[in-house]
């Protein structure tokens, strides 16, 4: 009898179960596929719409504050005016940060 085959007439003899892998531990206790549709801007309705005035008036805003004023732009959609308002926002924080020196 192999070493393998001994611990599994062991096992049987115990009546030892085995047990759950890692993995299936992850599994039941996550969902299979989280959703995530009422944090994504492109599923929601109307967000091929052109950008609203309030998009405009601060994308505009921010794109001076920046000094990128090619950032703006009177033709963009919802989605992509949101995504321009986050970028220069994340422009300008970074500006706002001493310089790094060693």
């Amino acid at each position: 009898m192999t070493h393998v085959s001994a611990i599994a007439a062991l096992a049987r003899q115990r009546q030892v179960r085995e047990p759950l892998s890692i993995g299936s531990r992850y599994r039941q206790a996550m969902p299979s596929h989280p959703d995530t549709r009422e944090n994504d801007p492109t599923l929601n309705t109307g967000a091929d719409a052109p950008m609203s005035g309030e998009q405009a008036a601060v994308l505009k805003e921010l794109a001076r504050d920046a000094y990128d004023l090619a950032a703006f732009n009177p033709h963009l959609t919802q989605t992509e005016a949101e995504l321009r308002i986050a970028t220069l926002k994340a422009k300008l924080k970074l500006q706002d940060e001493p310089p790094h020196t060693l």
